[in-house]
């Protein structure tokens, strides 16, 4: 039982940790007789104002009768490193040596530790090397604080060598010790050194345990060799340490994610059935992940068994209603919406906008106006997504009055639908045909106040062209002009590609005039796509001579106007053409970049020209562009097409060697060129190659469907 005048002090300490008279009274009546250090540190513990202690400190040395010790300077050091002063514990250490108190580790482990949390990592290094010189040695606390600080700042071989010189000195590490830095290595995919670790821990008699198991497990499954981590979990169980929850947890959610779903479920049955209780969050994850897969019924089984022990949160609802909706089974969907309505979760946002996409999907406009105000009178309100949802369902299904009514309703609330929803309405109608009604909503929106921009003219007159109502598009574009909207690069392009596409060269080509005229840097977009569109139309002549008027004009042409000219021209066969337009931008002194030499590259490949190809690659490097990964895959690819299979896997080892990380795409190029030409077995032995290279197991998977569809047509 704590002194009456001592549980007075404390009392008036946690009102207010102030210095006053009144504090130093009471101080001086406990104190009077006799000067307890072990009051002292009762009082250092309970305050967490460090200026306070250190005015306390200071306060009792006046009293003749009172001599600090070991304890009250520990007690002080612990509170000023919560408060990281470092400056004052440095200088009560120097006290300590002048004053001859032996000095032990917890000064040192409150520094590292302060340190570590202040991420002065090297601070708390040096303080672990100055421990020698105060003549203190480390202990297994104060490894473990250092150790902690390594590798929360990733100096992994620095905490592994820590813990081995810890082991080498004799400090017995705990278990939370070892099992720090295990897993930190785990997680890093070093399990030779954390092997080893645990090795060494064995050698003096401490063998693994829970922790350091679940560290290898839960690393090995990250690392995609589940096969390892089955083999630590009966090695786990052989040395009778038996699973638990954490265990279970990692071997479910690990197996998850490596889509291997059959031993997810499997390990759920088993922990289930060992009386260990899954939590809501591990369920959650397990339903999404089969009912991604299709595994519907075992899913609903999880679902119930969720429902019979309390489990089922909002989240699972939001799971299963969503996965319905992607199936549009919108009955069972609405059934569960309202069963969530009665668990006392509150509704979800994210459930009722589901139900309503669904619904509209499966053109159940009426239902999804209808869950909208249902959602309402439960106090869920409606957010710009829902109305987004909605509006989009209802223009798709041709409910163009309907989506107007919404989108009111929508702006009535405050949201501000901008000019997106608009614009879109305006384009479903022109889709639809309905010109009229489009140009009728188009008056509607202006009366009402909605924000009408460039891009909602851009939209009425590219619909206007669309179905050949030319003078109408001129019209209201000189209409726009005089309301002060000033036309931008897409109204250019609209109104020429809308003149050629409707045959009104003569137009496309005044329009174009206009624009030679005009500011050169903003319309330089225009001219690709004009040069792309002449280009696909067979017109190449009409696209050679606008880009040549282009450079008499004197405009600095972009690389992707001649990479525009050139691509379509080996598109179309004309490969003589693309060299010529590419020898001619090098000519005119442009400097391609590596969008245009892949665009050369690739043409060159497929037009199987492999020996200019790769004149070009070693061209590249001199003039300072080096071949990227897709250089390299447009290679590989051409040297499919003339059947050189050999040294389309010797670019691929090359491109490996030089440090490039390959794409799925370049492993597809690969796979399927070997597949295509029956090579199967060949393709098998570059998936092993390959699988040591790429971690990803999906990407893994993928390559192996590849193989495997193929030799099941054989």
């Amino acid at each position: 039982m704590l002194p009456e005048k001592l549980f007075e002090v404390l009392s008036r300490l946690k009102e207010n940790e102030v210095w006053s008279s009144s504090l130093e009274l009471s101080l001086s009546e406990l104190f009077s007789s006799h000067m307890g250090s072990l009051n002292l540190i009762e009082i250092l513990q309970s305050i967490s104002n460090p200026n306070l202690g250190l005015r306390l400190f200071e306060w009792i040395v006046e009293k003749k009768y009172f001599a600090h010790d070991q304890h009250t300077y520990n007690a002080l050091i612990k509170l000023l490193g919560e408060a990281h002063d470092f400056k004052s514990i440095w200088k009560l250490i120097q006290n300590m040596k002048n004053e001859g108190i032996p000095l032990n580790d917890i000064p040192f482990n409150v520094l590292i530790r302060s340190y570590g949390i202040a991420n002065l990592v090297a601070e708390a290094i040096n303080t672990f090397h100055a421990m020698e010189d105060h003549g203190c040695r480390p202990t297994s606390m104060t490894y473990r604080e250092y150790i902690s600080v390594l590798v929360s700042a990733k100096r992994l071989t620095s905490a592994f060598l820590a813990f081995s010189h810890m082991l080498e000195s004799g400090c017995i590490p705990d278990s939370m010790t070892a099992a720090t830095v295990v897993t930190a290595l785990c997680r890093n995919g070093d399990f030779k050194r954390a092997r080893k670790l645990t090795i060494s821990l064995q050698e003096r008699n401490c063998p693994p345990n829970r922790y350091i198991y679940h560290a290898f497990m839960d690393g090995y499954l990250k690392d995609g060799k589940d096969d390892k981590a089955m083999e630590t979990l009966k090695e786990m169980l052989h040395l009778r340490c038996f699973a638990n929850v954490v265990t279970f947890r990692i071997l479910i959610y690990g197996f998850c994610r490596l889509q291997k779903l059959d031993e997810s479920v499997a390990f759920f049955k088993t922990m289930v059935t060992a009386g260990l209780d899954p939590d809501s969050k591990l369920c959650n994850t397990l339903i999404h992940a089969l009912l991604k897969e299709g595994r519907a019924t075992t899913a609903i089984l999880i679902f119930k068994l969720m429902k019979e022990k309390g489990l089922l949160t909002i989240v699972t609802y939001n799971i299963v209603i969503k996965w319905l909706c992607n199936e549009e089974k919108v009955d069972e969907a609405f059934e569960l919406l309202e069963e969530l309505s009665t668990t006392g979760f509150g509704p979800s946002i994210r459930a009722f906008n589901a139900v309503i996409e669904c619904s509209v999907k499966v053109g159940q406009a009426e239902r999804a106006t209808s869950i909208l105000s249902e959602m309402q009178n439960q106090g869920c309100d409606a957010n710009g997504l829902t109305y987004d949802i909605l509006i989009n369902g209802l223009i798709k299904n041709g409910r163009m009055d309907d989506a107007i009514k919404v989108l009111d309703e929508m702006r009535g609330k405050g949201f501000d639908p901008q000019t997106k929803m608009p614009n879109k309405m305006l384009d479903a109608l022109f889709k639809l045909e309905r010109a009229d009604a489009a140009l009728a909503m188009y008056g509607k929106f202006r009366e009402k106040g909605y924000s009408i921009d460039v891009t909602t003219h851009n939209t009425i007159i590219s619909g206007l062209l669309r179905v050949n109502r030319t003078n109408e598009a001129l019209l209201f574009f000189e209409r726009m002009v005089e309301e002060g909207c000033t036309p931008n690069t897409v109204t250019c392009k609209v109104f020429i590609l809308g003149f050629l596409q409707s045959g009104c060269r003569d137009k496309a080509l005044s329009t174009l005039k206009g624009l030679l005229q005009s500011d050169k840097k903003h319309n330089i977009g225009v001219y690709s796509t004009v040069i792309s569109w002449l280009c696909k139309q067979g017109m190449f002549d009409h696209a050679s001579n606008l880009l040549n008027e282009l450079r008499t004009k004197g405009y600095r042409l972009s690389n992707h106007v001649f990479s525009t000219l050139i691509d379509e021209l080996f598109t179309s066969g004309r490969s003589s053409d693309a060299i010529y337009s590419f020898q001619l931008m090098v000519e005119s002194g442009h400097i391609p970049d590596i969008v245009t030499y892949n665009v050369v590259m690739k043409g060159l490949c497929k037009g199987g020209f492999i020996d200019k190809a790769l004149e070009l690659m070693q061209s590249m490097g001199r003039e300072g562009c080096h071949p990227d990964l897709v250089t390299y895959t447009e290679l590989i690819e051409g040297y499919f097409w003339i059947d050189r299979y050999d040294l389309a896997i010797s670019t691929f080892r090359d491109l490996v060697r030089k440090g490039l990380k390959p794409s799925l795409v370049t492993y597809s190029t690969l796979i399927q060129g070997l597949c295509k030409r029956g090579k199967l077995q060949e393709a098998r032995k570059l998936l092993d190659l390959i699988v040591t290279i790429e971690r990803d197991v999906r990407v893994q998977q993928i390559l192996l469907n590849l193989i495997t569809n193929e030799e099941s047509k054989d």
